[in-house]
């Protein structure tokens, strides 16, 4: 018997050792590639899934932004322009006084890798609550509704608020001070403030729609884009707010009140808001750890960045008109 060979049976040729251990080493040697280009494949899926978040939610942060400063001002521009006020309960600061269609409620600067968002208030006839119903004057202070949804009005805070649309002589918004219960469907009689200039529609035939005025904070809390309707101020935490993307690192605001010619942290004219630009700064939800962040972003005029660490952002900006000011 042939000692440099292993016999698996009668008459039947073996592996040498030397054989043996080569076959081991190759399969070693793919096994370890192959393992390398998971790796790598994983890393790239990793990154190609955060970059395709990030973009998701930038789509969608912007749509919603928009769509609130292109409605601001609906239903109570004009008041405010006469010099109208609302006042109301507001958790974030106990009272707020809202004076103007779009209020910058907060002016912060992100410099370097310090993180300050700003927060901007918004005012708008946000959801149709009520049709008017019946005959009525058109300078009544008193007026029956049918009530169509919720939220209910009220004759505090900043549930007290309503305007017409289509709109009266004026755009102006009303204070409620008589009220009774809110339910769907019934008739409700409301006593409000009437408002100088302003008359209700007398043709008697155009559909009267009632919507709920209320200021809307635009904010970032906990890498979280939020707006909180001041309407809802009594609700219970956390159905004051409304979350519109996550992975928001930082946002910044500008305004111009000349038609862009110039754009300012604060507005020169609260009541003249023409556009809104917006910066929004988002950060992935993974590290990733063969990349480091050294790049740096131009936030509303400020250098952020450049953070040294293992997340990758992108940031978005977007111009928005308020088309009820221009």
């Amino acid at each position: 018997m042939d000692r440099k060979k292993i016999m698996t049976g009668k008459g039947q040729r073996g592996f040498t050792l030397i054989e043996l251990m080569i076959s081991i080493a190759v399969v070693a040697i793919i096994t370890a590639v192959a393992a390398g280009v998971f790796v790598g494949q994983q890393r790239v899926s990793n990154r190609e899934e955060d970059l395709t978040f990030m973009q998701s939610n930038a789509r969608l942060a912007m749509e919603r932004l928009g769509w609130i400063f292109r409605h601001a001002g609906f239903g109570c521009v004009d008041g405010f322009k006469k010099g109208l006020s609302m006042q109301g309960a507001d958790p974030d600061n106990g009272s707020t006084l809202i004076v103007s269609s779009v209020f910058a409620a907060t002016n912060n600067s992100s410099t370097g890798t310090t993180i300050n968002p700003d927060q901007t208030i918004v005012s708008l006839g946000f959801k149709k609550i009520a049709e008017l119903s019946g005959s009525y004057n058109k300078n009544a202070n008193v007026i029956t509704l049918k009530v169509v949804a919720t939220p209910s009005l009220g004759t505090t805070n900043f549930k007290r608020y309503l305007t017409f649309a289509p709109y009266p002589k004026d755009v102006f918004f009303q204070n409620i001070t008589s009220f009774t219960s809110w339910n769907e469907g019934q008739l409700k009689t409301i006593q409000m403030t009437r408002r100088t200039s302003c008359e209700l529609r007398d043709d008697g035939v155009i559909q009267t729609d009632i919507y709920m005025v209320a200021p809307i904070r635009i904010k970032v809390q906990n890498n979280i884009l939020m707006v909180q309707n001041l309407a809802y101020a009594s609700a219970v935490s956390p159905d004051q707010y409304w979350e519109l993307a996550d992975g928001i690192e930082d946002l910044q605001f500008l305004y111009t009140c000349d038609n862009g010619a110039t754009w300012q942290g604060t507005p020169t004219d609260p009541n003249g808001v023409q556009g809104v630009r917006v910066f929004l700064l988002f950060r992935s939800a993974k590290q990733d750890t063969k990349y480091t962040d050294v790049k740096t972003y131009n936030l509303a005029g400020n250098q952020v960045g450049p953070f040294n660490d293992n997340f990758h952002r992108m940031l978005t900006t977007t111009t928005v008109w308020v088309r009820n000011q221009l």
